[in-house]
């Protein structure tokens, strides 16, 4: 609460369709499966703008792998 009131910190709510949206994404752009938590972190990039002057880091946390079926269950692959 601290960070968003002081503005150190934004908040940006994400949709379990498009976390599960950005995790298939990655997979097929990279080759990387993210944890779904992970998934919520790219799926900011369809809603925040950046300059090329930005840096942008994100750490790919957790296992993918673990959450493989939670994939193939979402999109009846």
């Amino acid at each position: 609460a601290h960070l968003y009131k002081s503005k150190r910190a934004e908040f940006i709510s994400i949709t379990d369709d498009e976390a599960m949206t950005a995790g298939l994404e990655l997979s097929q752009l990279e080759g990387i499966i993210p944890a779904i938590e992970t998934a919520h972190a790219f799926a900011v990039f369809d809603k925040k703008t950046f300059s090329p002057e930005d840096i942008v880091v994100v750490n790919l946390s957790g296992r993918g792998d673990k959450d493989l079926q939670n994939y193939i269950d979402y999109f009846k692959l």
